[in-house]
């Protein structure tokens, strides 16, 4: 019998099994002493021979025991276990789904961190065991070491039981139990069987835990939770001694099997810290969770996944492995920022790899609603088959509400069956890699190079002058140089600190950029210094370039070293733009291929159409002696008289009616107002002969005597363009020409406003202003040693505000205002300055003329005074169009002058003296054309200018050959088109009017430069074709492309190209230029030319995506990871070698690609050497920028290179997304070869996507044919 003691539900081993306890026995009868022997039916144990024989047996047994503790490696697992103890199969197979022993849990001992999937590791682990019976015995475990099968029943295992760890210690016996301790003694219910066992059991009250030696498993994930999942089977007897099997003892490992085929338990359970190799999704928690198993030929981008930790899971969209890195391995695309709210396409180019011989799902989602989850209708798929780039596209739409300032994305490239057919954003999708992106929508990322040739040059004074120059300046708005230096007692801290004395250094408001120069005294010749650059945009940004680590270089510092602070500058390079004078005249009759057309005069008899266009410059009355308009158009005084006489002159002005009026003896008046235009300082006015007109009502009034001292209230505006600031609008009608600059550096100016005849009174004064950054602007406004109050307004708007001017402003008479204008600084860190634009006076005036001339409101008995002659015309100008001679009235001499009264009724007034007549500033003959008849017909319009008509017949003359070709003067589209204003958007018209020709022209030529002073403030004079300007992203910038969409949809019907010469030697050049491109070389390879990626772009990707449309021979150069002097003279060689087209995705500027200078305006004139000039594709920045007064483009140097270069240049005039201009070059790549001509690849790359035809711009001949 075995005796059992209980306390509570434990059962406890006998007492005298306690090492070094002596025990009386329960059942040692009370009555006999120690040296008694007491009877026993059965065996008598304690019979004295017996007792002696049982001492000397434990003795011996203790002595010879060796407990047999290895575990078996590679052995059977539990099915051929079970085979070979009961000789033979189970006939129903094994049934292991008792819960009599299960294991509950797993968690690692010793082994790797991680591991990926199919990969052999050595573990050791904790097992636990838990029971749902009231006893089993002899509990082993067996778990499959291939890892790939569900569970320890075949194949090969490594095996072990529940046994004591310590080989010294007493085998396993019914005593002082450690069940959890995972080294034993175990519970041990068999503990007096011979021989001996040594095998632990379990109960429902004794859960027991089993450490295992290390051995050899698969890494395996099925439940695809992360962890590594191991495969066992638990085995044990159910009747112990009673068993059938180890009867009457389990004396080894090898004893340990199923008693039955149900006496077992497989599971799978994960190992705790054990982690697969795997890829996590790193958005915000509220996303779901994702994740892929990491295979080496499966991934996103050019690198391998990171692997994720699962508990880190929830962040900002960057990789968690990487903490605040720049996602080094999340290569495989870039989303581009966006604005919030407003509609656009969104495309992104996705780089994968898939060397696995099957097909892949690649998966992306955009959060487009701002939900923080990403859901089905956000999602696009691919399935990817190969190795290379993908297009994923969303097409139009609308991200978020406009107060949004970020969202998600989320790419998933997987091969599970589930995944392949139903892509999801979360749980897991077999092999592959998920990325996470955060999506700003702060507003776009373009890619414009800022900063660049940044140097440090040591200074004769000491210390170093540090020298950088930017490439380009959008929205920028001041400036900071910082170095980087050491504080503490050990200079253990680090800090940035500004190098200059002043807060911050103005930026240049120059969109092509400056030199700036700031002194370093504090560093020293030799050594190496960290500076960086933070520029503070007009948006309030704070935008950080560099670090840049530079060596103080021995040598000498520039001429202008001797600032005491800094010193910038714009870069102009007048040098290299032809300085022209003003334009003559085009002759009338000259260079026209149009005939002249013909109208019907009066009684139907058919005359020459006679036609003036008149100029005036300032608003007042206008006149013309009758000898002399007679002169003008051919006729004799007499039939003017008599013309005019049957009203049959006709005068109009922007398409509207004006009322003239001639005297008895035929001399002609009218009323001329000053323009309203950037693009003119004069208002034209036709004149034509020969058709109906409107002459003016006349008004009869009373002449009364000199009425009392009178005055009204006069309005003068006051402005002047001497600034330009592109970046102040972004809408093309928009005046982007100021006055002047307030700044922190410069906070004061003074203007002086001309207010003649001045009376004491109460006025006002409005003053125009525009923010330069978005801070709080207060201007204390002084006049005439007055404070009379403050403009407040905040932002980089435009500002308007009154102030009053009181009495005491007038009270010393004089005929001026003197302002003063003062900033306040603000208490903030921010740069503060505004731009001034106009000063708007209403004031007390007496009826004074100045210059003989006066206009006026009046009501009733007016005098007016001031009058060097008795002759004073006065009109009604209440309705400029329509004024209204006035007759009547008394002139009167009074003190040397001359004095007009009359009783006036309510209106607006103009009265000046024969010596205060105006005449037109130009008058010119115009021979009509007639650009509008349906029976023009051209494929081919080259637009220009007397000056270059000569290369306009040379191109028209060499494309003949091919196409119908028009040359078209420049003035008769402004005629036809603009009423006679060089407005640049009548090109458009004629575009438009072109669709009705029996010939539809496809392509337009543009000869001549141009640029965006369209009044010729700085004095360059070579504004051959004016640009348009057209609104961009936080800048204006010049656009020909869509003067080729006369229906503005963004998508142009005909190819738009300028050839920017300023000379008729470069247009003859180019000609020669284009003959022999397309006489030339054919077959010449394309290049693809990458910037390093960064923020703005992973251009690298887009390269790729490039290179996969890219017909023919190509050569793909990147920047990533090569020098750059080492890529450009790689390039150069390239091109001297020929090439037929190249394309560049990075960086650009102005005049610059890449900002480190992989081309520059430098190369374009004198570096290059090739004979074959290819196409250039910039999809970059600014490159083809060729409007900027006093400074050329990259792409108009490249162009207009006579012996190098390049033949045509399709890039960027404003600032350009990489998003969009990658998937602008994809399609462009993509139909390149489907076409003859330059023209009619760009109208199908913008027919499939219009994003940036407002950027981009071709310098170049449209009717190019290209290289095959």
């Amino acid at each position: 019998m075995r005796t059992k003691v209980k306390n509570g539900s434990r059962t406890k081993k006998p007492d005298f099994f306690k090492p070094g306890v002596l025990v009386q026995s329960s059942w040692m009868p009370h009555s006999a002493d120690a040296c008694s022997i007491a009877a026993s039916p059965g065996r008598n144990f304690f019979h004295p021979l017996m007792f002696l024989w049982r001492v000397l047996s434990i003795g011996l047994l203790l002595l010879a025991w060796v407990p047999v503790f290895a575990a078996t490696h590679g052995g059977d697992c539990m099915l051929q276990r079970y085979i070979d103890t009961h000789k033979g199969a189970p006939s129903g197979g094994l049934n292991c789904v008792s819960e009599d022993v299960r294991l509950h849990n797993y968690t690692k001992l010793s082994g790797p961190e991680v591991c990926a999937l199919g990969e052999q590791i050595n573990v050791s682990v904790r097992a636990e065991f838990q029971s749902g019976a009231t006893e089993r015995y002899d509990v082993g475990v067996f778990f499959t070491e291939q890892g790939l099968t569900p569970n320890a029943v075949g194949g090969t295992c490594y095996s072990d039981y529940l046994h004591d760890a310590s080989a010294a210690s007493l085998p396993p016996v019914n005593d002082d139990l450690d069940l959890t301790g995972g080294s034993g003694p175990f519970l041990n219910l068999e503990w007096d069987q011979d021989p001996l066992d040594v095998c632990g059991d379990i109960d429902r009250d004794n859960p027991s835990t089993l450490e295992t030696e290390s051995f050899q498993v698969t890494c395996t994930d099925r439940n695809q939770d992360g962890l590594v999942d191991l495969s066992s089977c638990s085995v044990w007897q159910t009747g112990g001694s009673k068993g059938t099997l180890q009867s009457p003892s389990c004396t080894s490992e090898a004893d340990v099997t199923a008693e039955t085929a149900a006496a077992c338990s497989c599971v799978v359970l994960d190992v705790a810290s054990l982690r697969v190799k795997r890829d996590m999704g790193d958005a915000p928690a509220g996303y779901a969770e994702a994740w892929q198993s990491v295979k080496t030929e499966l991934y996103l981008g050019s690198l391998m996944p990171a692997i994720d930790d699962e508990f880190n899971w929830g962040g900002d969209g960057i990789d968690d492995s990487l903490a605040a890195a720049d996602d080094d391995e999340e290569d495989g695309t870039w989303f581009d920022p966006a604005k919030a709210g407003v509609p656009g396409s969104y495309k992104v180019g996705i780089s994968v790899v898939n060397t696995t011989g099957t097909d892949a799902v690649l998966a992306a989602w955009l959060d487009l609603d701002c939900s923080g989850t990403f859901d089905a209708a956000e999602m696009q798929t691919l399935t990817v088959t190969t190795s290379g780039a993908y297009l994923l596209d969303w097409g139009s739409v609308t991200l978020c509400d406009t107060d949004a300032t970020q969202t998600f994305a989320r790419v998933r490239l997987g091969d599970s069956s589930d995944f392949v057919s139903a892509p999801t954003p979360e749980g897991w999708g077999g092999y592959g890699e998920v990325e996470d992106y955060l999506v700003e929508l702060s507003g776009v990322t373009s890619t414009p190079v800022v900063i660049a040739d940044f140097a440090a040059t040591q200074r004769e004074q000491g210390g170093a002058l540090v020298t950088w120059l930017t490439a380009s300046e959008i929205d920028a708005a001041a400036f900071r140089l910082e170095r980087r230096v050491s504080t503490g007692p050990q200079q253990q801290n680090e800090r940035w600190q500004r190098v200059h004395q002043v807060s911050w250094i103005p930026a240049l408001m120059a969109v092509q950029g400056g030199h700036y120069e700031v002194v370093d005294a504090s560093v020293m010749t030799g050594e190496v210094y960290s500076y960086r650059i933070v520029e503070q945009t007009g948006s309030g940004a704070r935008i950080v370039y560099g670090p840049y680590d530079v060596s103080v270089v021995a040598g000498e510092a520039p001429v202008s070293s001797s600032v005491n602070d800094y010193l910038s500058r714009k870069r102009l390079d007048v040098a290299k733009v032809a300085q022209r004078g003003k334009h003559a005249q085009k002759p009338a009759g000259n260079n026209r291929i149009i005939n002249s057309k013909a109208s019907k005069g009066q009684g139907g008899e058919l005359k020459a159409a006679s036609s003036l266009k008149l100029a005036v410059s300032q608003s007042g009355v206008y006149t013309l002696a009758v000898d002399e308009l007679a002169d003008y158009l051919k006729i004799s005084t007499t039939e003017l008289i008599e013309l005019q006489a049957l009203g049959l002159i006709s005068l109009t002005t922007g398409g509207f009616e004006v009322d003239w009026y001639a005297d008895p003896d035929g001399t002609f008046y009218f009323y001329g107002e000053q323009a309203d235009s950037q693009f003119s300082a004069t208002r034209t006015y036709w004149l034509n002969a020969y058709q109906a007109g409107s002459d003016m009502n006349q008004l009869d009034v009373d002449a009364v005597e000199q009425a009392s001292a009178a005055r009204f209230v006069d309005q003068r505006h006051f402005e002047e363009d001497k600034i330009f600031f592109l970046t102040a609008s972004d809408s093309a009608e928009s005046d982007y020409w100021f006055w002047a600059i307030l700044s922190d550096a410069a906070p004061s100016g003074a203007f002086e406003l001309q207010v003649p005849a001045a009376y004491e009174g109460v006025g006002h004064i409005s003053v125009g202003l525009t923010g330069l950054t978005s801070t709080r602007h207060e201007v204390q406004v002084q006049v005439n040693g007055f404070e009379i109050g403050s403009v407040v307004f905040s932002g980089n708007t435009r500002h308007t505000q009154t102030l009053e001017l009181p009495v005491s402003v007038f009270a010393n008479g004089g005929d001026s205002l003197a302002v003063v204008m003062t900033l306040t600084k603000n208490e903030s860190n921010n740069w503060n300055a505004l731009l001034l634009d106009d000063f708007t006076v209403d004031y007390v005036r007496g009826y004074t003329a100045t210059a003989d001339r006066l206009a006026y409101s009046s009501a009733g008995l007016t005098t007016l005074g001031g009058f060097s002659h008795e002759e004073v015309v006065t009109m009604q100008v209440t309705d400029p169009r329509h004024p209204v001679w006035v007759n009547g009235g008394v002139v009167s001499a009074a003190g040397g002058n001359f004095s007009y009264s009359a009783d006036l009724p309510l209106g607006d007034y103009v009265s000046s003296s024969s010596d205060g007549l105006l005449t037109p500033v130009s008058v010119v003959i115009d021979a009509a054309s007639d650009l509008v008849s349906k029976r023009n017909h051209a494929d081919y319009v080259i637009i220009a200018t007397d000056e270059l008509w000569e290369g306009a017949v040379a191109l028209a003359d060499y494309r003949s050959a091919n196409l119908d070709t028009m040359v078209v003067n420049l003035q008769d589209i402004f005629d036809e088109f603009a009423w006679g204003e060089p407005d640049p958007s009548a090109i458009r018209g004629l575009v438009k009017a072109s669709r009705q020709w029996r010939t539809v022209p496809r392509y337009f030529v543009l000869l001549g430069d141009g640029n965006f002073d369209y009044q010729d403030r700085m004095g360059l004079g070579y504004n051959i074709i004016s640009p348009m300007m057209t609104g961009g992203r936080k800048d204006l910038h010049t656009n020909d492309t869509l003067l080729g969409d006369p229906d503005e949809t963004g998508k142009p019907l005909a190819a738009v190209g300028r050839i920017p010469a300023k000379t008729l030697q470069q247009a003859m050049d180019y000609v020669a230029k284009v003959k022999a491109f397309e006489n030339g070389s054919f077959n010449l390879p394309s290049m693809i030319l990458t910037d390093r990626p960064d923020r703005a772009g992973n251009f690298t990707l887009s390269g790729q995506l490039l290179s996969s449309v890219v017909e023919g021979g190509q050569t793909i150069l990147n920047a990533q990871g090569n020098r750059f002097v080492d890529v450009k003279a790689d390039l150069i060689e390239s091109l001297d070698q020929g090439l037929g087209l190249l394309n560049y995705i990075g960086h650009g500027g102005i005049d610059r690609l890449s900002g480190s200078g992989l081309l520059v305006n430098e190369d374009a004139d004198s570096g290059l050497i090739n004979v074959h000039t290819p196409v250039f594709v910039g999809l970059t920045c600014l490159v083809n920028f060729y409007a900027i007064p006093g400074f050329d483009s990259l792409g108009e140097r490249l162009v207009m290179r006579p012996d190098a270069g390049v033949v045509a240049s399709w890039a960027a005039s404003g600032l350009s997304q990489n998003n969009e201009a990658a998937h602008l070059g994809f399609v462009f790549n993509d139909v390149y070869n489907q076409h003859e001509r330059l023209g009619d690849v760009i109208i199908d790359a913008f027919n499939e996507t219009n994003a940036l035809a407002n950027v981009y711009t071709l310098l170049g001949d449209p009717a190019l044919k290209l290289q095959k």
